[in-house]
C-alpha cells in the first residue's frame, strides 16, 4: 500500500510466513508523517491486523 501526502510516499509492506503451526505477520510502514503517526498506528491495530487475524483463524 502506498499513501501520498505532501509529495512524499508512505509505503506499507505486510509479510506473512509460517511459524511453527501459526502464521507470523510482519508489518513495516515507512515515511509516516509525524502528525499522523498515532492515528495510523491505531488504525493498523484496530482495523487491519485484527481483520488479518480473523481471516487467518478462519482459514
Amino acid at each position: 500500500m502506498v499513501l501520498r501526502r505532501a509529495g512524499r510516499s508512505s509505503i506499507a509492506t505486510i509479510k506473512l510466513f509460517p511459524s511453527g503451526g501459526n502464521v507470523q505477520v510482519d508489518l513495516f510502514h515507512t515515511n509516516i508523517p509525524a502528525e499522523a503517526y498515532e492515528e495510523i498506528t491505531e488504525g493498523w491495530t484496530e482495523y487491519f491486523l485484527g481483520a488479518i487475524k480473523e481471516f487467518l483463524e478462519g482459514a
